[in-house]
């Protein structure tokens, strides 16, 4: 258990380092392969980080949702700039797609902007087809291998795909319990097919979806003793981890993700802080 934490999100860079947010501690925190931890990016001003992602360069991105700006710190932690003073309510998630631009939810704003290395804006996702396309509550994003931009519509209870233009493609997702539904989705992954990972935050699951949002199957339900997942990401080597906690996500658990006939996981799971 990671008790005094709330880990809101979770990264892998391609050489396997992992990156923990933790939102109460206000730090993003390195984690060796025993779980071993040590604080990695933190600056005085950074309240309230909500996510993290790797640049090309191994630079890190943090959002904080309290200061309301973007940071930046370099390959080794030291500090490089912010960005978005002014111009976010309350920046959330992030990603960077495969141009290196940085890509940021604002929850609170109800936007998804989309800026260049530097955090100059560029342009903002936007479905112009119907207003019920519109963001609500954005939370987390995540971009594919082949360059979608993910985005968890948490207060619409879906998930929206848009082209590396920002150009709306498909929704998929709505509130309820059953198959295929969802209720407030947190953060979004992909495997290596394109497959959709969704942490199905008020169901208690973790759910894989098709790369155009067909579902497939439950990864992981309250059965396995999940608890209100957060975050979600699937590493090179094929294992996901996942943050949960009933009432904040206080234990990060990896489990080996493997594909046969159809993608499953195994059911053993080992906590990767325990204390």
């Amino acid at each position: 258990m990671y008790e005094k934490g709330n880990v809101t999100d979770v990264k892998i860079s391609t050489d396997r380092r992992t990156l923990i947010t933790d939102m109460i501690s206000g730090a993003v925190i390195e984690c060796d392969k025993r779980g071993k931890r040590r604080v990695f990016l933190e600056h005085s001003e950074m309240v309230e980080p909500w996510a993290s992602a790797f640049l090309s360069d191994g630079s890190i991105v943090v959002t904080s949702r309290k200061a309301r700006v973007v940071y930046i710190f370099g390959p080794n932690g030291e500090f490089q700039q912010t960005f978005g003073k002014n111009f976010f309510q309350r920046p959330c998630g992030v990603a960077v797609d495969k141009l290196d631009r940085i890509i940021v939810s604002d929850c609170l704003a109800g936007e998804v902007s989309v800026h260049d290395r530097s955090g100059t804006w560029l342009f903002n996702l936007r479905s112009t087809v119907s207003p019920a396309q519109q963001f609500s509550n954005p939370q987390y994003i995540h971009v594919t291998d082949k360059n979608i931009i993910v985005v968890s519509d948490t207060g619409n209870h879906s998930v929206k795909l848009f082209n590396d233009k920002g150009e709306f493609l498909k929704s998929f997702g709505k509130f309820g319990k059953e198959d295929g539904f969802l209720k407030s989705p947190h953060a979004v992954c992909s495997d290596s097919a394109g497959q959709l990972i969704v942490a199905d935050h008020y169901n208690d699951r973790v759910s894989l979806f098709s790369s155009d949002g067909e579902f497939r199957c439950h990864l992981l339900t309250s059965e396995d003793g999940l608890l209100h997942p957060q975050g979600v990401i699937l590493s090179t080597d094929g294992k996901m981890f996942v943050t949960h906690g009933q009432m904040k996500a206080n234990e990060v658990i990896v489990y080996k993700f493997q594909r046969k006939k159809r993608t499953f996981l195994e059911p053993n799971f080992m906590p990767l802080f325990d204390e």
